[in-house]
């Protein structure tokens, strides 16, 4: 039952003397033991009540504080361990680490993530996303932008994420995968995470919100440390439960509630997340922008490739009649490196449409597939040297190659990638020409699966 008045605070505990044994002025000591006197009743006050710990309602203060100064910066040192070999025995181990640092402005903020050998950069603006990857800073100064639209994960999406065909031997990527969900919204850091490599640090909020068994681990030099522990989602069910441990934080507040730092620890059995966060500039004038430089905003598509690609091609067709309730959801370009026969092609990949998650996700579950290749003949010829001709398939011209039915129009070769056996006379008898640049910038409008979370 919390008090309409606060009992006078306990007095402060010894100060202890700063590094190199020199006592600080009395300005700082004054200061000081005012912020400890302050911060030490409020918290020791704030929850007491009959049936939790005195810290029990202080995490909503924290969260009010954290609000309200609406503007600060963090950086963060999160640190991956693996051990491999017999548990028993000997073995060997192996650490990455990631360093973050970010300036968050309400609901937008700005990240840069150096994993040693890779640097991602993010910038996030009225729910849109800025990103930009290459191997030093250097690099990444120079690429452009790449613009997505932040889409949450479903619950279940995140559960097929995480634990979708994984094993006791995947605990690596399961347990660093939550150290960073942990410390925000699952859905929206799964999201933001999965596409861009740094969960969004406008998620810590919740994340300390959503703490249970807190204590006060100890008062003293001007500080509170907490303790509480993060749960996984119920909705999340690993086939092996040892993947999913609990989070546990120890977080270190100032004065007005303010976090100056926090510790996250994630151990699993054979691997460990550890994060390390300081804080600094609450309430600092920070201002998160649409970044500066060149923005590439269908990211999805490659426009130039498709281009390059189609240059190479005689009639650029596609089947009119195909399966019940199949369009076509993204257009990708397959360079000549990429691809079995060594030459530019068009993969026009199908399914229901994005927007009918069921449909989508039941397709998706199901062992269906279709895709189309349109490549150049003379590629494909040089790839294989059997002639096309007439035959099953009426007056077109087919053979198969590697198991595949391609099917020959003037200078194109289409190839049909495909579980619909049974549909594929129809789809062969329909091939007709059509406008790529128009197909393109209906997916560019309508978002394609990828965009809409579909995969």
């Amino acid at each position: 039952m919390e008090q309409t008045t606060a009992p006078p605070p306990p007095p402060p505990p010894p100060y202890p003397r700063p590094s190199g044994g020199e006592a600080k002025g009395p300005l700082w000591l004054v200061a000081g033991m005012a912020v400890v006197a302050l911060v030490a009743a409020a918290v020791l006050v704030a929850g007491r009540d009959d049936d939790g710990p005195p810290a029990a309602g202080t995490l909503e203060r924290v969260q009010d504080a954290m609000r309200d100064a609406g503007t600060f910066r963090m950086r963060s040192t999160a640190t991956n361990r693996a051990s491999f070999g017999d548990s028993e025995g000997g073995g060997s181990e192996r650490a990455d680490r990631v360093v973050t640092e970010a300036e968050v402005d309400g609901d937008d903020w700005r990240a840069r993530a150096d994993e040693g050998d890779w640097v991602n950069e993010v910038v996030a603006v009225d729910g849109d996303l800025y990103t930009r990857s290459d191997l030093d800073e250097a690099a990444v100064a120079d690429a452009p932008w790449e613009l997505f639209e932040a889409v949450p994960m479903r619950e279940d999406e995140l559960d097929e994420f995480l634990f979708d065909d994984v094993s006791d031997e995947d605990e690596e990527f399961v347990i660093a995968t939550l150290g960073a969900l942990y410390l925000g919204d699952f859905s929206e850091a799964a999201g933001v995470s999965s596409t861009t490599g740094v969960a969004p640090p406008t998620g810590l909020v919740d994340a300390i919100g959503d703490l249970s068994e807190v204590e006060i681990v100890s008062v003293a030099g001007g500080e509170v440390r907490l303790r509480g522990v993060r749960k996984p989602p119920d909705h999340l069910t690993p086939a092996f439960p040892v993947l999913a441990p609990d989070g546990v934080f120890e977080i270190v507040l100032g004065a007005d509630y303010l976090p100056k730092a926090l510790r996250l620890t994630v151990d699993g059995l054979r691997a460990s997340y550890v994060n390390e966060v300081s804080f600094a500039g609450w309430g600092a004038a920070i201002t998160v922008d649409v970044p500066e430089g060149e923005i590439d905003e269908t990211p999805w598509i490659d426009e130039e490739a498709l281009a390059d690609a189609a240059d190479g091609l005689g009639p650029i067709v596609w089947p009119t009649d195909v399966p019940d309730g199949l369009v076509v959801t993204d257009i990708y370009p397959l360079v000549a490196d990429e691809s079995p026969e060594g030459c530019d092609q068009i993969d026009l990949t199908y399914g229901p449409a994005p927007d009918d998650e069921e449909a989508f996700d039941e397709w998706i579950e199901s062992d269906h597939n279709l895709d189309i290749y349109l490549m150049p003949l003379d590629c494909a010829l040089d790839y294989d040297d059997t002639p096309f001709a007439a035959g099953e398939f009426g007056p077109a011209l087919v053979r198969e190659v590697d198991g595949i039915l391609e099917v020959q129009v003037d200078t194109t070769v289409v190839q049909f990638y495909t579980s619909y056996e049974d549909e594929l006379p129809a789809m062969v008898a329909s091939l007709q020409p059509f406008d790529l640049d128009a197909e393109i910038e209906r997916i560019v409008v309508e978002g394609g699966s990828f965009t809409t979370g579909a995969h």
